[in-house]
């Protein structure tokens, strides 16, 4: 058979007797050996560019500096592996082999960027990870800190409308808001004339302060002054003072004729709900002329 391509040449010397059909036995014409080297050329180039279809074995290291294209398929040990498989290296000195990626356990675990597509199917993920350990968050509803733990029974729901967060001093909670502060003031115009007794006014619910004028003759060293005393409910006195800026003379002035006149106001404490105050003349002869004005209550 003619020899026309490498594939055909025999690794036995002597049984290659022709090139493409050209004599090369032994005795043959000298014109041949020509003839034959063209041959042999022109299969070379046909191997080289793959016009001959010869396969092309390599049974020690393939070297490339340039690119190696493929083109056809690709089979490792004679196996061509199946869609959608890839190359895995099975380590030094070893064939790769086609494996399916499938997890990225299989990839490089400790490194993945994903920049796109969609996740689906994955277990919650943890707080620790930076999820919420929750398959799903109540609608319209605050998120509130858990910790680590699991973004679960720590929701607050908008509830009434109108409500807003409200700290607790421990966490949040919807809840209506406070109601502003405000007061009422009351027109009381109660008097009485103080010597030695007392005259008492009625602490109700919500009083904060109330507010009158005092008035003595202070001529001939005769002046007064007034004194006040809180009590709670129980009868218990709280406090005791003098008003300031009544009577501040006392008489001193020694005039003939003189009175004092001065307005005052008592802050009531919330422990004195309930219980009463209590006018009082301090010192000096005269009479204390006493009015309430007003009561300041909280709405």
């Amino acid at each position: 058979m003619a020899k026309t391509k490498i594939s055909e040449y025999s690794a036995t010397p002597a049984s290659n007797t022709d090139i493409s059909n050209i004599n090369i036995a032994e005795g043959c014409s000298p014109a041949n050996v020509n003839n034959a080297i063209r041959s042999v050329m022109a299969q070379l180039k046909d191997q080289q560019d793959g016009t001959s279809g010869d396969p092309f074995t390599c049974s020690g290291t393939l070297t490339s500096s340039g690119t190696l294209a493929v083109t056809g398929g690709l089979t490792l040990d004679g196996a061509a592996g199946t869609s959608g498989q890839a190359l895995v290296s099975a380590g030094t000195s070893n064939t790769p082999t086609w494996s399916t990626l499938g997890t990225i356990a299989s990839q490089n675990a400790n490194a993945v960027t994903i920049t796109g597509g969609t996740i689906t199917g994955i277990t919650d993920l943890t707080v620790a990870d930076g999820g919420t350990g929750a398959s799903t968050i109540t609608a319209n509803s605050v998120i509130l800190g858990n910790g680590a733990s699991t973004l679960s029974g720590n929701l607050v729901a908008p509830s009434t409308s109108g409500n807003v967060l409200t700290s607790n001093g421990t966490t949040w909670t919807s809840a209506a808001p406070a109601t502003p502060f405000s007061w009422v003031v009351s027109t009381v115009a109660s008097s009485s004339s103080i010597t030695s007794g007392v005259t008492s006014y009625s602490i109700t619910s919500n009083t904060i302060m109330v507010l009158g004028t005092s008035y003595s003759y202070t001529g001939g060293n005769s002046g007064a002054s007034l004194g006040v005393r809180i009590k709670n409910s129980g009868g218990t006195t709280l406090f005791t003072y003098t008003l300031t800026g009544a009577n501040e003379n006392n008489g001193g002035d020694g005039g003939s004729g003189m009175s004092s006149r001065s307005a005052w106001s008592v802050a009531v404490p919330s422990a004195a709900i309930g219980g009463t105050l209590e006018f009082f003349r301090v010192s000096g002869s005269a009479s204390v002329e006493l009015t309430i004005n007003q009561v300041v209550k909280s709405a």
